[in-house]
């Protein structure tokens, strides 16, 4: 039983609260998700709730109780807890202490006094259910972002902890992943509680708890999903399916059912909506016959890859956790130079040949490997400089961009001192403030509030509609299906499909070809009529309110 009353934080004596008088009761055995926007002190909850604030990190300033088992946590030592509690950190790169998959998975147990064998067991075993075991002597480094968050997790679930606590454990898991730690969820015999910044797995839990500026403002069951009044005043988007609905439902079939009551459909709009737009653009790149093996190994990442992109389009990349994805995209954008086999075209001529630097910008996966100067302005500004911009221009240009992802306030702050929603703000605005003609972003809205991702998108079809080529690395179908026009597929190393993103979607054989799934919507849309409705921007148009 967890008992908080009370609780203060804030992690400077001159700075505002984070936490502001949160009062929380926890059952043994409750599965809870908490949601926020970025800013609402959920990750500041979560690292209280582990016992790390502040037994562990000292430096804030912390009022309240915290009682667990009869116990006041914060006159514990954090030894006390060990075993019972275990947090997946937010920046889960940052508690992975092992060189492979196996030491990883085998650390946490075994600093518990397990034996090494009944480890390894175990350790097997979770990833023979989890899908890692091809993986399970791997080195980390060569693992994909959503490799490392399985690793990462996995490594918890080795020790059984009494509460398990996930900060935005799906943020770089493709769909089947996903599904595969929301049926842990389910079945965890724990206390288990998740922190998001969507309710979106809102299914799986019996209270969902919103968080926003410091305060929980609403403690209640599954039905918040629908709340959608709510939910928008803290920053949080609905389920797009009860957003088209316009509430909440406990099934499919009542959805569609409130859909038909409510809602008709207009065949015509549908028909416009729906027609295949087909561009007599030229290819801004092509690529003939890649194949790519990183050095040092014997397995080919990439096997026999073609296809075209053209100029001005939106181009949506999707596939499993290591189907190759970011090492593609990385050859494109020219930061790895040395691939073995095929051929690179930029507007007609060879990479080997022209660089792209300046023509092609990349925006990483991880924040924190592209970031480097000491302030966020300095880190937004660096593009624009070293093309020789006036400075009143980048100024300009770079308080603007600011101002659009929110980060005006925090111009001089060091950026490894912020939240990693923040890092990725950062690093999205320090490439698009210099408007390169060809933008690849690698996961731009993991670590992103609804706000800020459509903010960002917004951002990023504003410059497709002013001729910009936009390529985005995405595990969201929901984005992938609302922006953009086409989708390439990868899978092994391979492409699985190229093509019209309405295709893509209609039907299963693409879809479980990439190991991805359809978005709710689509499936309430074929419910209803069998036409198939790929957003709810589209569904807007084609279902009117009777």
């Amino acid at each position: 039983m967890i008992e908080i009353s009370g609780l203060k934080y804030r992690y400077k004596k001159e700075l505002p609260e984070v936490l502001k008088s949160i009062n929380l009761s926890i059952n043994p055995g409750e599965k809870i998700l908490i949601a926020g926007k970025n800013g609402a002190g959920k990750t500041t909850l979560s690292k209280i709730l582990s016992g790390i604030i502040p037994l562990l990190d000292k430096r804030g300033e912390l009022e309240g109780q915290y009682m667990y088992g009869g116990d006041e946590v914060f006159n514990l030592k954090y030894a006390d807890l060990k075993g019972k509690m275990a947090l997946l950190f937010q920046d889960f790169e940052g508690q992975i202490v092992s060189t492979s998959v196996r030491e990883e998975l085998i650390f946490y147990p075994m600093n518990l006094g397990k034996f090494y064998r009944e480890s390894t067991g175990r350790a097997e075993n979770l990833a023979e259910q989890f899908g890692m075991l091809p993986l399970f002597d791997r080195s980390i480094s060569s693992l994909s972002g959503g490799e490392k968050q399985k690793t990462a997790i996995l490594s918890l679930l080795s020790a059984s902890p009494e509460i398990l606590i996930l900060d935005e454990p799906m943020t770089d898991l493709d769909p089947f992943s996903q599904d595969m730690i929301l049926e842990m969820i389910k079945g965890y015999r724990g206390t288990l509680i998740v922190f998001e910044q969507s309710v979106d797995f809102y299914a799986c839990f019996d209270r969902i708890i919103v968080m926003n500026d410091g305060l929980i403002i609403s403690d209640a069951g599954k039905e918040t999903a629908g709340d959608i009044k709510m939910l928008e005043g803290a920053g949080i988007g609905a389920p797009e399916v009860f957003r088209a609905a316009g509430g909440y439902f406990p099934s499919m079939k009542q959805a569609c059912a409130g859909i038909k009551k409510d809602f008709e459909f207009d065949a015509d709009k549908y028909s416009t909506a729906s027609a295949v737009r087909n561009k007599d653009v030229p290819a801004v790149i092509q690529v003939k016959n890649l194949s790519f093996i990183y050095p040092g190994s014997r397995e080919e990442v990439l096997s026999d890859v073609s296809f075209e992109i053209k100029k001005g389009e939106f181009l949506a990349v999707v596939g499993a956790n290591g189907s190759g994805k970011t090492t593609l995209m990385k050859i494109l954008a020219g930061i790895y130079k040395d691939f073995q086999h095929g051929e690179i075209f930029y507007a007609g001529t060879s990479i080997k040949k022209r660089g792209v630097q300046g023509q092609v910008g990349y925006v990483y996966q991880n924040p924190d490997n592209q970031i480097f100067a000491e302030t966020v302005f300095d880190e937004i500004a660096f593009a624009m400089k070293m093309k020789g911009a006036a400075e009143s221009k980048v100024k300009s240009r770079v308080g603007a961009i600011m101002e659009i992802f929110g980060l005006t306030d925090k111009s001089e702050a060091d950026p490894f001192s912020l939240p990693k929603g923040d890092r990725q703000k950062i690093a999205c605005a320090s490439v698009l403030v210099s408007e390169p003609d060809v933008i690849i972003l690698d996961e731009p809205t993991t670590g992103l509030d609804y706000l800020s991702y459509r903010g960002l998108m917004d951002i990023i079809e504003e410059l497709n509609s002013k001729g910009k080529t936009i390529i985005t690395i995405t595990h969201s179908m929901e984005a992938a299906a609302s922006y953009g026009e086409r989708i390439l597929a990868l899978a092994g190393g391979k492409i699985v499909f190229m093509g019209d993103k309405r295709e893509f979607f209609s039907g299963n054989f693409h879809t479980k070809a990439a190991s991805v799934r359809p978005t709710e919507l689509m499936e309430a849309s074929l419910e209803l009529n069998n036409r198939l409705i790929l957003n709810s921007r589209e569904f807007s148009k084609c279902w009117r309110k009777k």
